[in-house]
């Protein structure tokens, strides 16, 4: 890439060096020192090329992009002649056509002692991208999770002779990484485009339901006429929570809507035959006064105005407070979002000084009073035309308080919709999850460096810990987050005008929550609770025995099985695991299957090594944010 060059306030400052991952890997990198991907291939560039190279000490190799590569076209018969007449120019550097795996492989051999840059390569600009049309974001999050189901349930299904929709698999799997092309998932294309791109989600996800419903009937021969409570959990995770059951199901609360509520559980990547019960095992309660609503169950304590506001969040378990003294979360704030460039692309540092604080909800209704789920609807003003409907809620075996969301947004004109909370805590680094792992950015301005990271990406969680407590944030499809000092924010809705006048504007539907812990984010199991928040448990009535099976399990928290499926070209199946603390850890992969035998392989699924077997399980040793995939053979 060449991007980095363009950062704001600070530049990277070597081409050519050694980029280490969360991992410990590293990869050969090299950034083409003209500083663009559309260069004309002419005298002066190929001079600058050469002149801006910073590691001229310990290299003597630089790659020049050319052509018309920004909206596409390539290189023309001029540039190919430009290049063709500098060939052994005096007062010209030595110009040679090298198509980038001969390019590399001659850097590789080059390079003496590269310089080693460690962890993120953040890139200051285009952080609203992280933002910008909301729903393409959402509908990607939702097609992932759902082609990951369909993955596991129909490799089951599979193994049970049902068949594997292959094709079906494939076809959504590259449409929705069609839309991941650098244009349409950042939020920076034109209308029409995300027409198209709704079009071809709603299609995905209506297939994608299609399919898990017949994987599921093709595994475990659910039976809409019996009497038992059929729960499939697809994470790595064992789970007990409440959901909401099929109609019919006995249950001492009905939610909202109408459905019967009950806590289930399961094991990881498994299921459990349960016999419903209007027992109630665990509870939470709600009480209500002139000041507002207050929740409590076994791990939290949390107190709402009556304008929906969070005035208290007491964590049972460490004993304290989470928020600030003082202060409310889940505050709605609107700042002014008038980027200096590129609307759909930036936002830029000086709309921090525009923060607008939105007043609380103007109405409110419990909807939920418990055992197992107690909840307050709240309606909130944005503008004459814009508004949010949320239902804070907290179940029996929550615990997180959960914010369940709908924003009509209309009108509006390059404005920016956060939430933030701040709480009680003091930390110079928060948190945040990306693929794979997660990584720690500063909460303050010290630097250049720190002052550019005033709004980051994270996927499901991102999180404030001191030593022995903390506070994290889940959201189920958004990724643009912040936290300054102790206040954290959750990026939510924008309102650019260019390339897409009508970007956002609509109805959006969108949940996230607070969590307050004891320990670290790895001891109070955050990085499961990023999944449950984003997986629900699937439900369905059953006439089969009472009984649980877990079908692929790990003895440590520590190692996540993210993926199982169907491997590409046989009946095999693949299992695909890393560590998610960052540290080394020795695991046992348990599989409730009959096994023949397994082998590691890369991520196209080429075999790399063998592993060993013993009675269904592998053991298996990880360096911090390994990712390891087996294959392996089922009976």
């Amino acid at each position: 890439t060449q991007r980095l060059s363009w950062n704001q306030f600070n530049k990277v400052q070597s081409h050519t060096f050694l980029w280490e991952g969360l991992d410990g890997s590293s990869i050969l990198t090299h950034f083409p020192p003209a500083d663009t991907y559309n260069s004309m291939a002419d005298v002066k560039e190929v001079l600058y090329n050469v002149k801006n190279y910073k590691d001229h000490d310990n290299s003597n190799h630089s790659y020049l992009l050319y052509g018309y590569g920004d909206g596409g076209g390539g290189p023309t018969k001029g540039m190919i002649e430009q290049i063709a007449r500098m060939k052994d120019v005096d007062g010209l550097p030595k110009v040679e056509y090298r198509a980038p795996k001969d390019f590399f492989k001659l850097l590789e051999d080059d390079i003496k002692d590269p310089v080693r840059w460690v962890g993120e390569l953040y890139f200051e600009l285009h952080r609203a991208t992280y933002t910008t049309q909301a729903l393409t974001k959402k509908n990607n999050r939702a097609s992932e999770f759902l082609l990951h189901d369909i993955e596991f349930l129909g490799a089951l299904a599979n193994l049970k002779g049902a068949g594997y929709p292959k094709d079906e698999v494939d076809w959504m799997w590259k449409t929705v990484l069609t839309n991941q092309f650098h244009d349409i998932i950042p939020g920076s294309s034109i209308t029409e485009v995300y027409d198209d791109a709704a079009r071809d989600y709603s299609a995905v996800l209506e297939k994608g339901k299609e399919l898990r419903a017949g994987a599921i009937s093709g595994g475990f021969s659910p039976d809409a006429a019996g009497e038992n409570l059929l729960v499939i959990n697809t994470t790595s995770f064992e789970r007990e929570e409440v959901a909401e059951l099929p109609e019919g199901m006995p249950s001492v609360q009905t939610s909202a809507c109408g459905k019967p509520l009950g806590i289930v559980s399961a094991p990881a990547y498994g299921t459990a035959v349960i016999k419903p019960s209007d027992k109630v095992a665990k509870r939470v309660k709600m009480s209500a006064d002139a000041d507002g609503f207050e929740f409590e169950n076994e791990y939290i304590v949390a107190r709402l105005n009556q304008g929906g506001q969070l005035t208290s969040l007491f964590s049972k378990e460490a004993g304290r407070e989470a928020l600030a003294p003082g202060a409310v979360g889940n505050q709605f704030v609107m700042f002014e979002d008038q980027p200096t460039n590129w609307e759909a692309w930036d936002v830029d540092i000086f709309h921090l000084d525009t923060r607008e604080a939105l007043p609380g909800a103007y109405a409110f209704e419990v909807i939920e009073e418990g055992p197992f789920r107690v909840a307050v609807a709240f309606d909130h003003k944005i503008s004459e035309t814009s508004s949010i409907n949320q239902v804070v809620r907290l179940s029996a075996t929550g615990k997180a308080l959960e914010f369940i969301t709908k924003v009509e947004w209309h009108d509006e004109a390059q404005k920016f919709l956060k939430v933030e909370f701040p709480w009680d805590v003091r930390s110079s680094k928060a948190t945040y999850e990306v693929q794979f792992g997660h990584l720690q950015r500063p909460t303050h301005f010290n630097t250049s460096w720190d002052y550019a990271q005033f709004e980051v990406c994270a996927h499901k969680w991102a999180d404030l810990s001191e030593y022995g407590f903390g506070v994290s944030l889940l959201n189920d499809c958004k990724y643009g987050h912040s936290t300054h000092g102790n206040v954290m924010r959750i990026s939510l809705l924008r309102a650019p005008k260019n390339p897409d006048p009508v970007a956002d504007l609509g109805t959006h539907r969108f949940n996230y929550a607070v969590m307050p812990h004891k320990g670290s984010l790895q001891e109070a199991g955050l990085i499961s609770e990023g999944y449950r928040f984003n997986q629900p448990l699937l439900l369905e009535k059953t006439s089969a025995a009472v009984g649980k099976q877990s079908f692929f399990s790990v003895d440590s928290p520590q190692v996540v099985i993210d993926t199982v499926k169907k491997a590409e070209d046989s009946d095999e199946i693949i299992v695909r695991m890393y560590e998610s603390f960052g540290a080394q850890a020795n695991v046992s992969l348990k599989v409730g299957l009959p096994v023949s035998g397994a082998v590691e392989v890369n991520l196209l699924e080429r075999e790399t090594g063998k592993v060993d077997v013993k009675d269904g399980a592998v053991a298996l040793h990880f360096t911090p944010f390994q990712l390891r995939t087996l294959k392996i053979k089922v009976k």
